[in-house]
């Protein structure tokens, strides 16, 4: 094998060892052997034959396919590789006692393949977003009350991962009710100005007209029409009027359960604002006046009595013990002779009976104990008595 100087061709001669249909199999003097194509081969050749073969470099035509080939990357960087995907950015659409919606612009991942869009919550991961392609917002339940929470989406490419800004989420709390978002169902005139007029005084969302992700109630006052099915497809609570009208007047998230569209209304919690009925209230109102009038004149009779000392007290059981005497009278007794004798007019009581009586309670003045014994009344009898010592005795038996 002989080898022309570097500036000319190449030129190297084999023995064909072996012809085949597409192959041919050559050796150099020195015992090398290469596979060459026999179809470049000229046809006259056979095994055994001796060939040459020169082999020269074409500058130029290199030089062509490499510019045609640094036109071809320069045309797939431009194309692929000169876009990166886009950061998420995640923000809070609604929030409300116990659950959060949150939304995002749509993903563009440029030109590389999605591995996955996860959320996250409080560094904890949640789950895969479903078609991450085309879902934008998600809402999350179950949240706790007027309560602080971090969420962060995070976008995973075969260019790299990407993550969103942190986004501090509260909750709100029972008396906060901005997050509530109606959306309203067939209602008659009456209905809906009542409505509209809660919405506005509890300063809720604006009113929908079809539900959507973030609508928190559907109020309607028959189950009709295509967002009813709608809403009950998603789980939205379906309530009546009242509902919100009680929310307002309670100032603050009332239970559903009593104001759902076919529920009792017995079910309904009772308000601390519920009004009596108005019999109920003069009665009640009655009694608290007559009984805040015994007390006060059993304080005002108690404050006197202080301020005159123990010997008007005693008075004052002395009036008490005269009129309970004056009125036991006995009844009349009638006495009938043959002698045509008059029968004694009714004798009263004893005068005898009283002074002593009164006599024994200024003699009590002097023992305290005494003074503070309350005075019952004697029991009245059915037969008039036979004696003064009888209605002594009667008299004696009353404490003092």
């Amino acid at each position: 094998m002989s080898k022309s100087p570097t500036s000319g061709p190449t030129k190297v001669q084999f023995t064909v060892g072996k012809l085949d249909a597409g192959m041919a199999i050559l050796l150099t003097s020195d015992h090398y052997q290469i596979e060459f194509p026999s179809i470049l081969l000229p046809r006259t050749v056979t095994t055994g034959s001796v060939i040459d073969l020169s082999v020269t470099q074409n500058p130029v035509q290199e030089e062509a396919v490499h510019s045609r080939f640094l036109a071809l990357q320069s045309t797939i960087r431009e194309a692929f590789a000169s876009k990166s995907p886009s950061t998420p950015v995640l923000s809070l659409r609604n929030a409300t006692q116990t659950s959060a919606v949150l939304e995002w612009e749509p993903i563009d991942i440029a030109m590389a393949d999605l591995k996955s869009l996860t959320l996250w919550r409080d560094g904890t991961r949640l789950g895969n977003i479903p078609k991450p392609l085309t879902t934008t917002t998600t809402k999350l339940s179950g949240l706790a009350i007027d309560t602080e929470y971090t969420f962060q989406l995070v976008l995973r490419t075969t260019a790299g991962t990407y993550s969103s800004e942190p986004l501090k989420v509260k909750t709100h709390k029972l008396s906060n009710l901005a997050g509530v978002t109606i959306c309203e169902g067939t209602l008659p005139p009456e209905q809906h100005d009542r409505l509209v007029s809660a919405i506005e005084a509890v300063d809720a969302k604006a009113l929908q007209k079809r539900v959507r992700i973030d609508t928190t109630h559907f109020v309607c006052s028959v189950p009709e029409g295509d967002e009813y099915q709608r809403a009950k497809d998603m789980n939205v609570p379906i309530v009546v009027v009242d509902w919100i009208e009680a929310c307002q007047r309670e100032g603050k998230i009332v239970g559903v359960r009593g104001y759902y569209l076919d529920a009792d209304p017995a079910l309904r919690p009772k308000g601390s604002s519920a009004m009596s009925p108005p019999q109920s209230r003069s009665s009640q109102a009655g009694s608290r006046t007559e009984s805040s009038t015994n007390v006060e004149e059993r304080s005002s009779q108690q404050q006197k009595e202080k301020s005159e000392g123990p010997t008007a007290a005693v008075d004052h059981e002395n009036e008490k013990v005269l009129n309970t005497a004056q009125t036991v009278v006995p009844p009349v007794v009638t006495v009938t002779d043959t002698s045509s004798a008059t029968a004694p007019a009714p004798e009263s009581v004893p005068a005898a009976a009283v002074s002593e009586v009164l006599s024994e309670k200024v003699e009590g003045e002097k023992d305290p104990e005494v003074v503070n014994e309350k005075v019952q009344e004697p029991e009245s009898t059915s037969q008039a008595p036979t004696s003064t010592a009888a209605e002594e005795d009667k008299f004696d038996d009353v404490p003092i």
